[in-house]
């Protein structure tokens, strides 16, 4: 049996195990579900994942923060004058 190696960092947010994960129709998010009872979705482009750093940070951002929070993308200085990138 081969195992795949993994592509990003790992998707946190559940307490408890995940039980099961799908991609939407168009492949932009990946929905997940626990035995937390919560379910989480999760965009899967940049341009989300950059909004969603620049809102939990707003806006002010250095490389290294970037670099945990976006690990794999190209450091933006700034999220832009609404603080959030393309808006």
């Amino acid at each position: 049996m081969t195992t795949a190696e993994p592509y990003s960092h790992a998707l946190t947010g559940h307490l408890e195990t995940v039980t099961s994960v799908a991609f939407s129709p168009k492949g932009d998010t990946l929905t997940s579900a626990s035995y937390d009872l919560t379910a989480r979705v999760w965009p899967l482009d940049a341009n989300s994942a950059i909004d969603r750093v620049c809102a939990y940070s707003g806006g002010d951002l250095t490389g290294e923060v970037w670099g945990e929070l976006v690990p794999g993308l190209e450091f933006r200085d700034g999220c832009g004058a609404s603080g959030m990138v393309g808006h």
